[in-house]
């Protein structure tokens, strides 16, 4: 689940390049066909995409909790 909410939060772009590579196993000729956009811009928008991803996942943990300093 998330793994869904985290892709839900990207822009389209990315989202749509991440997901037909990632999850549909398409290759990036194929990705630039679908998308009709460049071999070098379907790259790019993966790796954004896949740096946004492992910045929303990576930030799903909760803070520590700090020690009460009351009695």
């Amino acid at each position: 689940m998330v793994v869904s909410e985290a892709l839900a939060e990207l822009p389209e772009d990315f989202r749509s390049a991440v997901v037909l590579r990632d999850l549909c196993d398409l290759d990036y000729a194929q990705i630039g066909e679908v998308l009709d956009i460049a071999p070098g811009t379907v790259r790019s928008r993966i790796a954004r995409g896949r740096s946004a991803l492992a910045e929303i996942v990576g930030n799903q943990t909760l803070p520590p909790q700090r020690p009460s300093t009351e009695p």
